[in-house]
């Protein structure tokens, strides 16, 4: 049946309507966030402003990369605007403002530029500290006791490495197989759980850490303290997922506390299609091109592949003349300013990379790094 042309709505006045706004522009970013954000939802279906970016960039040049804040600012945030920093133990709450009296943009960078002015910079220095295989310069590495022999160093967050096992369970190793920690060489993905838990890995660093067991991912996870992190370090293909997400899904950890870490790119990227809300960083390291002198992967190669699995971030070995404050002010640029370096046992590198904002610095000691960067912070099992 047909209908009636429709006729277009007008006002009181007689006059027509005014236009809508054309939307917002998108930010080519493939994050929405581009910081780290403790307590805050990920909103990746949000555009973020090229002002607040804007204002956002300014901020991290004025503080030297050592402030870590979102760069997309929403607008329900001025209801109840709370900014929250990486820093360790440290929250600024700014409330008041409203959109009736400021606009959004003005609001949002006179409170960037407000805490780059006043924020202390012993504190706005402070990165996260995490435990390489737990403080496994002290213990045997990937055990429950070096694990947490890390926490009571004062390890911001331990790291872990995972294996499936032939028979499905997640089990915590670094190498592929076993040889060098149980001196009996045993294939982790060729052989039970059983077979495995038996292995003794514990004797080859010190006879009082005999008797030490690969623990599995839910006893690792059962160390981790309220507040303190866990990256988890797949060493496997995307056959590893399923379980994983089962695992973390019904573990007392918050998605916060949680950073899947990997060398496969498609690991990563199978992880952010399962569960987009867990923060993942591709890791990479560099080796020379005896072709070419040149280190590879090239910085251009890196950002692609970071734009291709839309993960959260990028894990790198310290390498201070590859990965430099030019390298990272582009990955930050590009939306990716979640950097992990690793492993740093040295401390005039893990200055280098404190100086360059890096988010988290990867130690076989953490007790002892931390004495080195803050001393007044090192607890007393550290010393």
């Amino acid at each position: 049946m047909a209908t009636a042309p429709s006729t277009p709505r007008t006002s009181s006045s007689g006059s027509e309507p005014p236009r809508r706004r054309r939307p917002a522009p998108r930010c080519p970013s493939p994050r929405r966030w581009c910081c780290w954000r403790r307590g805050w939802p990920r909103r990746r279906d949000r555009p973020e402003p090229p002002a607040a970016t804007a204002a956002a960039d300014a901020l991290r040049r004025v503080a030297r990369r050592t402030i870590y804040l979102p760069a997309w600012i929403g607008r329900d945030l001025m209801e109840a605007l709370t900014v929250k920093t990486c820093l360790r133990d440290s929250t600024l709450d700014l409330t008041g403002f409203s959109s009736e009296i400021v606009s959004r943009r003005i609001a949002a960078t006179a409170v960037l530029i407000a805490m780059s002015l006043f924020l202390p910079a012993s504190r706005a220095r402070a990165q996260f500290i995490i435990a390489h295989r737990g403080a496994s310069h002290d213990a045997p590495e990937n055990t429950l006791a070096a694990f947490n022999l890390a926490w009571e160093q004062g390890a911001d967050g331990i790291e872990g490495d995972f294996y499936l096992t032939s028979d499905g369970k997640i089990i915590c190793c670094h190498d592929k197989d076993t040889e060098r920690t149980a001196g009996v060489k045993r294939v982790i993905k060729e052989t039970t759980f059983d077979e495995l838990r038996a292995l003794d890995v514990g004797l080859w660093k010190d006879p009082k850490y005999r008797g030490e067991r690969m623990p599995t991912l839910d006893e690792v996870i059962a160390t981790v303290p309220d507040g303190k992190m866990f990256f988890i370090e797949l060493k496997t293909g995307p056959e590893i997922v399923d379980s994983l997400i089962a695992a973390l899904r019904s573990s007392p950890l918050n998605l916060e506390q949680i950073v899947i870490i990997c060398f496969n790119a498609e690991t990563i990227a199978q992880c952010e299609r399962q569960w987009p809300e867990l923060r993942t960083h591709w890791l990479t390291g560099y080796k020379e091109n005896k072709q070419t002198g040149k280190l590879e992967p090239t910085r251009p190669t890196v950002e692609k592949t970071l734009q291709r699995i839309k993960c959260d971030g990028l894990g790198s070995n310290a390498h201070p003349e590859h990965v430099d404050q030019a390298f990272l002010d582009q990955l930050c640029k590009s939306g990716w300013c979640e950097f992990h370096v690793w492993t740093v046992d040295d401390a005039d590198v893990a200055r280098f990379y404190q100086n360059l904002g890096a988010w988290s610095i990867t130690t076989n000691r953490p007790g002892w790094l931390r004495e080195q960067l803050w001393p007044q912070q090192a607890p007393a099992a550290a010393k």
